[in-house]
Order: C-alpha cells, then sequence, then structure tokens
C-alpha cells in the first residue's frame, strides 16, 4: 500500500454531510469529471447552488478529519484550464504523488531567491537598484495579512 493509499477512502454518498447540493460525480460537467479523474482522491462535488455557508461547512469538516488522519484538504474551482494544466503535467511526465512528496520551500527563502533573480536581472539589463524594484519604505510598520 502506497503513503496516498491510506486517505483514499470512501467519501460520503452525495447529499449527505454538508447539505443538498451536493451532487455525484455523474451528475457533475464533464470538465470536473475529468479534474475529479486525474487527481484520484476522495472528492465531495457541489452543484453551482451550493452556498459559501454550505461550502466552508464541508471544508471545515474535511479539515477536522485531515488533523486527525493526517491530511490536508483542498478546494478546487471547476476550471477548464486548470483541467488542460493537468492534462500537460501528466503528458509531460509529472505525477502528482512526486510533486506533494517533495519538500516545499519556506516561503520566505522562495521570496527572497526570487527578489535576488529579479534584482541581478534588473542590474544587468537596466542597471535597477533594490529600492527601484520595491520602491521606497515609508517607515510605515503594519502588517498586512492577506486570506485565500
Amino acid at each position: 500500500m502506497g503513503f496516498w493509499d491510506k486517505f483514499k477512502k470512501e467519501k460520503p454518498a452525495a447529499g449527505e454531510g454538508a447539505g443538498s447540493n451536493e451532487i455525484t460525480l455523474e451528475q457533475a460537467k464533464p470538465v470536473t469529471q475529468s479534474i475529479v479523474a486525474r487527481l484520484g482522491y476522495p472528492c465531495r462535488i457541489f452543484s453551482r447552488k451550493a452556498s459559501y455557508g454550505e461550502i466552508m461547512a464541508a471544508y471545515e469538516q474535511a479539515l477536522q478529519e485531515g488533523r486527525q488522519e493526517g491530511f490536508t484538504p483542498v478546494l478546487v474551482p471547476e476550471d477548464s484550464v486548470l483541467d488542460e494544466y493537468q492534462g500537460i503535467l501528466k503528458k509531460d511526465g509529472y505525477s502528482l504523488e512526486s510533486i506533494l512528496s517533495s519538500e516545499p520551500e519556506s516561503g520566505e527563502e522562495l521570496l527572497k531567491k526570487r527578489f535576488e533573480e529579479r534584482l541581478e536581472d534588473g542590474q544587468r539589463q537596466h542597471r535597477v537598484t533594490g529600492e527601484e524594484l520595491i520602491g521606497k519604505f515609508d517607515g510605515d510598520d503594519r502588517v498586512i495579512i492577506g486570506t485565500s
């Protein structure tokens, strides 16, 4: 049994759990069916009639289960571009398991590396300084918190 197999358990039947706007895979649009087939993990699919609260209640429930069982749930919107990219990645030999099992870079290190790359490119091409690249710091130490 592979590492990810322990998380591939039966999902609740459509209509169970969060609300009545949950649909079966057969009821979903073809693009949704394609995304779910490529992911290969348990999914709960909601119709467009589902409210924000209904979807978030299901997500909160999945977060609780994930904390106990060692997985992180993800909200994936129906998107033909995502479906197309999944196909390209598969064709190019990428696997979801290898991507998910790789050790992620810290956000701070990633930002530092990308900033240094941009600064080097700017200096080579236009003699740009770091201050010109990011702007002047005005001394305001407020923290901006973003959520997604």
